[in-house]
């Protein structure tokens, strides 16, 4: 479903509005879903982040796409490639230092805390659609390094490759499902990419 607003199109996935409504109407499922909807709005407030840091540097807001896997803003691109890696930088940093300091301001409460602190550092990591990846390309196109996207995509794919066997070992030993998910699905998003190759 897409909606044209004056700030950008917001397009919500239809999964997400299933899961929403058959999560009003049980309560059982609601709370079976409950980490999930928390989960859901640190992302959001990350991403609220992003939108924030990207319109002060006057970049133009082109979509927010809300999915199940979360929320994503997308900025127009600029010509300037040295001043735009540097917003870039600052703000693809705004939304897990936003995590960190959500953490730091809820450090009483052991899931808000651990939950934010873990979304800022997944999300650090150089792996494709990820923060990290994102504040690298930046970091490494400003330096004018050659073969920026060769460089980015292997360092991509190592991470990926660790990302995988740190998620099957906590699938084994602790019977947490919950990454070897994210990391199926940041599989899924490398392989329809055309951005990477």
């Amino acid at each position: 479903m897409k909606i044209k607003t004056k700030f950008g199109d917001i397009e919500i996935e239809s999964i997400l509005i299933i899961v929403i409504i058959t999560s009003l109407i049980s309560n059982t499922l609601f709370k079976f879903l409950y980490y999930f909807f928390a989960c859901y709005l640190f992302i959001s407030f990350h991403e609220l982040m992003h939108i924030t840091i990207g319109s002060i540097f006057g970049k133009n807001l082109i979509r927010i796409k809300l999915s199940i896997s979360g929320v994503c803003a997308i900025f127009e691109k600029n010509n300037n490639i040295k001043k735009e890696n540097i917003k870039n930088i600052l703000i693809y940093l705004a939304g897990p230092i936003s995590n960190f300091i959500l953490a730091l301001v809820f450090r009483n409460r052991n899931m808000i805390r651990d939950i934010n602190i873990f979304l800022g550092l997944l999300n650090l990591i150089p792996i494709y659609p990820l923060d990290g990846y994102n504040i690298l390309f930046n970091l490494l196109e400003l330096l004018k390094l050659k073969k920026v996207k060769i460089i980015i995509n292997n360092i991509s794919k190592v991470f990926l490759i660790i990302l995988s066997l740190i998620s099957i070992v906590l699938m084994i030993k602790y019977y947490s499902f919950s990454l070897i998910i994210f990391t199926i699905y940041l599989f899924v998003i490398k392989n329809n990419s055309k951005k990477l190759y």
